[in-house]
């Protein structure tokens, strides 16, 4: 099982790449370095070390139940034992703090083999510890202080997103503004919230563009860090005396092609990245499953992995006969090596640009959400439209829901507020075919799940 999962993050990265060419998408990476002091790195790669949580049963069960804030916090010792630790802790969330007010992030030039150096299970931990604090300050009626925790969160989320990593940085970096995104709106909710409070919060959170530029900054790092160094690393590594292919590998494929196939589908993938959601080019996944045919093979995906193996490991029976088969496969289908890794990773990259609309969208949508409850608490009733809420200028433009181009949908008498989703379809709300944000003292605000859980 540990196996397929580095199997499965190394296809990952390579589905992320894309070529230089003629084309009007420039697809080079051109690196500038930040001054150290400028950077956040260094100041998180201390951190994170020592903000990881001991090995302990129930204070980790206390933690998690105070960072889902759908549950109650926990109580008894188990509280006090969170709180001490929490305390214990102030330094490291100190320089937390200080690499966000520098407002920039950038990683290591990483390499095919040290891309996972970046602690990104501390990175997410680091943002929940920034959730409990956040809870604490609510329940000391700290509404300003809960607010910036969760405002941080959602900065947090954007360094990492745009820190020049490759894409499974950028996954990460975009589930924390998700997270950051649900506490502000949990703050929001809480009827003892200040109206100054609300109103910060409308201002930190910011109009977000309809094309998305670190995205395509991050096709264009798995290009020139992983894609190509990777395919031409297989390329050595089947020409060494010691290598553990078990047929010629130049049979099944050929590097030049492979990286000009990924090319042709990576430059259409940065090209949705920078348009708007209604005007993507919706064939790349078909036109990808199109590039080889594997006649008799139910798993291509399993397939290619068992395939990846030797990379890892010296062949066994198995392995030697999947690629016997492959081989016999490619002999009227050149490079079906290459095409199979390119083909298995399209639907990868369609699934991240849909990752980053929908964090956007939820952007809106809870912008939305702290203006309608500002208009709430200055007129005493929830608005019959968002057009009464941008009368009392506390929304400078129309939130849209970049899924579907025009403004995000909200009903007074429904309680919610929502997005059509990823499939275009307005559903009215439908909680399970749109993407809802239920307002509070309507319906209760922890079953907003679809847009509260970044995994999601």
């Amino acid at each position: 099982m540990k196996m397929r999962i580095i199997i499965s993050v190394i296809i990952a990265v390579l589905a992320l790449s894309t070529g230089g060419g003629a084309s009007d998408v420039d697809l080079t990476f051109v690196r500038q370095d930040l001054p150290p002091a400028s950077n956040a790195y260094s100041l998180w790669t201390n951190a994170l070390p020592q903000l990881k949580l001991p090995d302990d049963i129930g204070l980790r069960e206390a933690f998690m139940l105070a960072c889902n804030l759908a549950t109650n916090m926990p109580d008894s010792e188990a509280r006090k034992q969170l709180d001490a630790w929490l305390v214990s802790k102030n330094e490291p969330l100190a320089l937390l703090s200080q690499g966000i007010r520098l407002g920039q992030l950038q990683l290591p030039a990483f390499g095919v083999a040290d891309f996972m150096k970046f602690d990104l299970s501390g990175v997410r931990h680091a943002a929940r510890m920034k959730v409990v604090l956040g809870r604490m300050h609510v329940e000391r009626g700290e509404y300003e202080m809960a607010a910036h925790e969760f405002t941080d969160v959602f900065r947090m989320g954007q360094l990492i997103a745009a820190g020049d990593g490759p894409m499974i940085h950028y996954l990460v970096g975009i589930a924390v503004q998700s997270m950051g995104l649900n506490g502000m709106r949990w703050v929001a909710a809480s009827p003892d919230t200040p109206s100054a409070v609300l109103s910060q919060m409308l201002r930190d959170i910011p109009v977000p563009d309809e094309s998305d530029t670190v995205l395509a900054q991050v096709y264009r790092v798995e290009f020139t860090q992983f894609t190509v160094p990777q395919v031409r690393k297989m390329e050595r590594e089947a020409l060494s005396p010691t290598n553990n292919f078990p047929i010629h590998i130049e049979r099944v494929l050929d590097v030049t092609n492979t990286i000009s196939t990924a090319e042709s589908f990576y430059i259409r993938l940065v090209r949705n990245a920078l348009g708007p959601w209604l005007a993507r080019d919706t064939g790349i996944e078909a036109g990808a499953k199109h590039l080889v045919t594997l006649a008799g093979v139910d798993d291509p995906a399993d397939f290619a992995m068992t395939l990846m193996m030797c990379s890892f490991q010296k062949q066994d029976r198995e392995v030697t006969k999947q690629w016997k088969q492959l081989e016999k496969l490619g002999r009227k289908q050149p490079n079906i090596f290459g095409k199979l890794l390119v083909s298995l990773m399209m639907p990868a990259g369609e699934k991240v640009h849909e990752r980053s609309v929908r964090v956007r969208t939820e952007a809106n949508l809870t912008r939305a959400f702290v203006a309608v409850q500002c208009f709430r608490r200055e007129s005493g009733a929830w608005p019959e439209s968002l057009s009464d809420v941008r009368s009392k200028w506390l929304l400078p433009d129309d939130p849209i829901d970049l899924f579907a181009g025009k403004p995000v949908q909200y009903s007074r008498e429904k309680g919610i507020l929502w997005s059509v989703g990823p499939d275009e379809k307005d559903d009215g709300g439908d909680t399970e075919k749109d993407f809802v944000v239920k307002l509070p003292n309507q319906v209760p605000e922890h079953t907003d799940r679809k847009l509260a859980d970044p995994q999601h």
